[in-house]
């Protein structure tokens, strides 16, 4: 959502279900969303 809509903390936090506070599980959980892509699109990678 964050990536691709630019969906706010707020929407993301609510559609996730991840509590808005404190501000660093919203981080720990993008960071998680990050690397997560980072290795998929190694993946990809020839």
């Amino acid at each position: 959502m964050v990536f691709l809509w630019h969906a706010g903390r707020e929407v993301v936090c609510r559609r996730l279900k991840i509590p808005r506070y404190p501000r660093s599980l919203y981080e720990l959980e993008l960071a998680a969303a990050e690397h997560a892509l980072a290795r998929l699109l190694e993946k990809k990678r020839p």
